[in-house]
């Protein structure tokens, strides 16, 4: 009678499912980090994902998402001329944050809305009055913004 032996699969260690299910939040975040909103008669938004930074279009708005490193933020401030409106979300002493919602709106109705966003985004309207939304941690702030068509920043701090 002939007996084989049987080959044992190598075991799974903790370091080989962590980086698996690391790498797949990475890849979830990544595609569901931005929802953009446009009327139902426009074609369907892109959006590009490089790094953590998510560039998109929605209504014709471009805006970049991201900056949670110094060295991602410098890359989006390379991008300026592209993206003139600076927004950056805060909270506290002004440690950088990463807000539930993010929108802008102008008197015909809402023309962006990021998931996810921050602690930057750029974004490229047209010069006009907006109102900025952004929901953190339940909390809701709104501000209008003067947009000129130039380079511009606009601060929102949540209290810490």
């Amino acid at each position: 009678m002939t007996h084989t032996a049987r080959r044992r699969p190598a075991p799974i260690t903790l370091a080989m499912v962590t980086a698996a299910v690391l790498l797949g939040l990475a890849t979830v975040h990544a595609h569901a980090q931005t929802t953009l909103t446009q009327p139902l008669n426009q074609p369907p938004a892109t959006t590009e994902v490089s790094g953590s930074t998510t560039q998109g279009k929605a209504s014709g708005l471009p805006f970049l998402n991201g900056g949670g490193g110094s060295e991602e933020r410098a890359d989006m401030d390379k991008r300026a001329a592209e993206f003139p409106l600076k927004l950056v979300l805060s909270a506290g002493k002004g440690e950088y944050i990463v807000a539930e919602t993010l929108s802008l709106s102008n008197a015909q109705g809402e023309v962006l809305q990021v998931k996810q966003a921050g602690p930057v985004v750029r974004v490229k309207p047209a010069p006009g009055t907006y109102t900025l939304e952004v929901v953190y941690q339940g909390k809701t702030q709104r501000r209008n913004v003067k947009f000129a068509g130039k380079g511009q920043t606009v601060s929102m701090r949540f209290p810490g």
